[in-house]
């Protein structure tokens, strides 16, 4: 949940289950960017003296249309693409309006850019894209990671 969410009075639980009340909230308005932050086969941690369990996970705030889980191959590895259970092809994630903040569409590869949906799906094709490659490959494999780690 993003800390704009929390309000004063909601209660969060501690890593010793106990109950706390927010009794106060201040944003800071600075961002440091962080970079191969990975918790290793765990995404839910414990932060502060006081070990208030967090999600280290953005694919509720990227994610678009899914395909349905029973049409597909669970990945061989977290981090791989599932694959469509139809033909073998690996699923493709498309920007929605080709924004680089998402939301991430789930695709084959037809529908994404096969035989005129790629000019549907790209329209600004002829433009400099808004995406930074290096950053949506990351986005990518944690994007993949997630949907590994939720699979069943």
């Amino acid at each position: 949940m993003p800390i704009e969410e929390l309000n004063v009075n909601d209660t969060l639980q501690l890593k010793d289950n106990s109950i706390v009340v927010i009794d106060n909230k201040i944003i800071f308005p600075t961002f440091v960017e962080v970079y191969n932050l990975e918790i290793e086969d765990n995404e839910n941690y414990y932060v502060t003296e006081e070990g208030i369990l967090v999600h280290n996970g953005y694919i509720s705030e990227r994610q678009g249309e899914i395909i349905d889980r029973s049409e597909l191959n669970k990945p061989t590895k977290r981090g791989n693409a599932p694959t469509f259970k139809s033909d073998g092809t690996a699923v493709e994630i498309h920007h929605r309006g080709q924004n680089p903040e998402g939301p991430f569409d789930e695709m084959h590869w037809k529908n994404h850019r096969g035989a005129g949906n790629d000019a549907i799906n790209h329209p600004q094709k002829s433009c400099p894209s808004k995406i930074d490659r290096k950053t949506f490959k990351a986005q990518k494999l944690e994007y993949w990671r997630e949907v590994y780690d939720n699979w069943d």
